[in-house]
């Protein structure tokens, strides 16, 4: 799955899911939104809700109202594709899988309630393309299984994301050091699949080591039902991307480095070895009269580290005060 732009490491998915409520026009607008609010993927939820959950569950009656045929899914992902944004979705059936896959999405999305279901795993490793699998609900066992699944059945890649299935997530249950535990655990790239309230959360896993970030978006907060009340309206997306890429260049690279600029402040800010009172010709240098101070430019003066093999040896002539050592000062 690639990124709109190689400046950022942190792939940003807007959740539509079903948050259209079954109209089209608005998955449509909800795209456009997604991608002004800086987006980097969008993903539905594309589920037959007679081949999923019995006809009298609640959840058999949402997911009926909010389906999208084939034909609007693939005009769907064809206007995210033409805003340069990654169209992906969950399936949980292998006739859905097969025509979603037909769309050529992005990758796949194992949601945590499909995390345990293996043959769905299995058969959606075997499309060769990226898998995205959240992990709500399961536990180090469930997950590994869910990979060497995946694996043995020639996945192209796979991404996990940290999750927890309650919404909204309280505070503490957010076990955001989480995410590092995955990474070192399976070697694979670790995300964060956001059920809080607000923006914070997305940006602190980030901080927490998450490389995705998935957050449900919507239109209007303040509707009932499906997913609205956790997700952020388009202004609110903007601002937690924006925030991200803030804390991505916080963050900078994993590895210490000193800019030139900072270069630049060394000689002003470090100290180096200055005498401390008069010295005399012949006279000895030690602890009293070695000293350790910052100076205006070092112009070859020498680092403290040098400060133990310079005591007992002798100043070659007569070193004023306040004078930065060098070598041309003792024998």
């Amino acid at each position: 799955m690639k990124k709109n732009s190689k400046e950022y490491s942190v792939l940003i998915i807007a959740e539509i899911g079903i948050n259209h409520e079954g109209d089209v026009n608005v998955a449509k607008r909800m795209i456009r939104e997604a991608a002004k609010a800086g987006a980097n993927a969008i993903k539905l939820q594309t589920i037959n809700p007679d081949e999923n959950y019995l006809e009298n569950t609640l959840s058999h009656k949402i997911f009926r109202n909010a389906r999208l045929t084939k034909k609007e899914t693939g005009s769907l992902f064809k206007i995210a594709k033409k805003l340069s944004v990654n169209p992906f979705t969950t399936a949980g059936d292998f006739k859905t899988i097969d025509w979603v896959n037909e769309l050529n999405p992005s990758a796949f999305k194992i949601s945590s309630s499909l995390l345990t279901c293996l043959p769905i795993i299995k058969y959606i490793a075997k499309k060769k393309r990226h898998i995205l699998m959240s992990t709500g609900m399961a536990n180090m066992k469930e997950i590994e299984l869910a990979i060497e699944t995946a694996k043995k059945a020639n996945a192209k890649s796979i991404s996990l994301l940290h999750c927890t299935s309650l919404y909204p997530t309280p505070t503490n249950r957010l076990n955001l050091a989480t995410i590092s535990l995955l990474r070192e655990k399976f070697n694979l790239q670790v995300g964060y699949s956001d059920h809080s309230l607000g923006s914070d959360v997305a940006k602190l896993a980030v901080a927490a080591g998450a490389r995705i970030v998935e957050k449900h978006f919507t239109l209007d907060s303040k509707r009932k039902g499906f997913d609205h009340a956790i997700s952020l309206e388009p202004p609110a997306f903007k601002k937690m991307v924006n925030e991200i890429r803030t804390m991505e260049k916080m963050l900078g690279k994993k590895e210490k480095i000193i800019s030139r600029e900072e270069k630049q402040k060394i000689p002003s800010l470090r100290r180096y070895l200055v005498v401390k009172n008069d010295i005399k010709k012949g006279e000895k240098f030690t602890k009293d009269n070695l000293g350790f101070y910052r100076i205006q430019g070092n112009k070859n003066s020498l680092e403290p580290k040098y400060f133990e093999s310079i005591l007992g040896r002798r100043a070659k002539k007569k070193i004023f005060s306040q004078t930065p050592l060098k070598n041309k000062h003792f024998k």
